[in-house]
């Protein structure tokens, strides 16, 4: 079987490698392992990645989540995200960012403002977490996606009484151009944030997102995890919340599809707690979702549980996929992958 987007296959092997709880220094090691489009013997250290030894380390990221690989020109440039080393105060998060390196393993001057292969997003923004997910779309554009601060609410006791504020994380998308430029056609600035839940809840980190061809219509699916409250609180009785599995359809312009879900929001109700894992598109614009660590609902009991769930092109459960629409296991999902037969492969 092959991968519809062979980047996604190396996403996966290397976030695999470095995995999603990111690496625990300010620093992004890079790692040019040969094969058949490099120098050397397939499997071992790419000598032409960095003049010598494979590896090339860049000061300033204090983690990695996600990699792909960019077609340009007659080469190919590695985008790597993740988060910024902070140089805020202690106990605030630090700034989404995006490193573009060349084939030989240098930051690449062409990518970026400032010239330096670098993108930071949202460095004044205390609940900005990290770049989670990258993609790319049919124009070579690169699609990144996380969360951000979107709106400040009330909080509420157990009694339903007020307690002050919070500010809650949206999910939020940004476009680049393929030469890492915020897109303005998108959403004005090139970034949108949605906030899906209710007046109690907040989308958490796990986002993942995935640009849809041209062929099926264009735009962006990102998916996420939110506070869901099933129940307002009374001045008697608390709400009842539980964490719920989200997709948002944007389209081309940055703005949710209404012919998607509800509004461009569409939810699984069934999740209890899920951990959002990885997002794919089947050939006819259907979504697949993985996830885990399903609660069970109503309890704080872990299953532990690993979930696919399919979604069809407009936003609704497919039923006909698995148990009404979803397939469960044991233990962890970490990825998935479509193949060119619309096979899925979880891991």
């Amino acid at each position: 079987m092959r991968s519809r987007n062979p980047g996604r296959w190396v996403n996966n092997r290397i976030r695999n490698a470095w995995g999603r709880g990111g690496v625990a220094a300010a620093a992004v090691a890079l790692v040019g392992v040969s094969a058949a489009f490099a120098a050397g013997t397939p499997g071992m250290l790419d000598a032409t990645f960095d003049g010598g030894d494979g590896i090339v380390t860049t000061a300033g990221m204090w983690s990695v989540l996600d990699v792909a690989v960019q077609p340009v020109a007659d080469s190919e440039r590695y985008l790597v995200v993740g988060q910024a080393a902070s140089s805020k105060p202690t106990g605030v998060n630090g700034d989404w960012m995006v490193l573009a390196y060349t084939r030989t393993g240098s930051l690449d001057a062409a990518f970026g403002a400032a010239g330096n292969g670098t993108v930071r997003l949202f460095p004044t923004d205390p609940n900005a977490t990290f770049a989670n997910d990258v993609s790319l779309d049919d124009q070579n554009r690169i699609v990144v996606g996380g969360t951000s601060t979107v709106r400040t609410v009330t909080t509420y006791d157990n009694r339903g009484r007020p307690t002050g504020t919070q500010s809650y994380r949206g999910l939020t998308v940004v476009r680049l151009t393929s030469d890492g430029h915020l897109d303005s056609s998108f959403g004005g600035t090139g970034i949108v944030t949605v906030w899906a839940g209710s007046p109690n809840g907040y989308n958490e980190v796990g986002v993942s997102v995935v640009a849809v061809p041209a062929s099926l219509g264009g735009g962006i699916v990102a998916a996420g995890t939110s506070f869901y409250v099933q129940s307002p609180a009374t001045k008697k009785v608390a709400a009842v919340i539980n964490r719920r599995l989200f997709l948002a359809k944007f389209r081309d312009d940055g703005t949710l599809d209404p012919a998607f879900g509800a509004g461009g929001i569409a939810y699984d109700l069934r999740s209890s707690e899920p951990r959002l894992a990885a997002l794919a598109l089947q050939s006819d614009g259907r979504v697949i979702v993985g996830e885990h660590l399903d609660i069970t609902a109503g309890t704080n009991t872990a299953a532990y549980n690993w979930v696919v769930s399919r979604f069809t092109s407009a936003g609704a459960l497919d039923t006909a996929f698995g148990a009404s629409g979803r397939v469960i296991g044991s233990t962890y999902l970490l990825h998935l992958a479509v193949g060119d037969d619309d096979s899925i492969v979880a891991v």
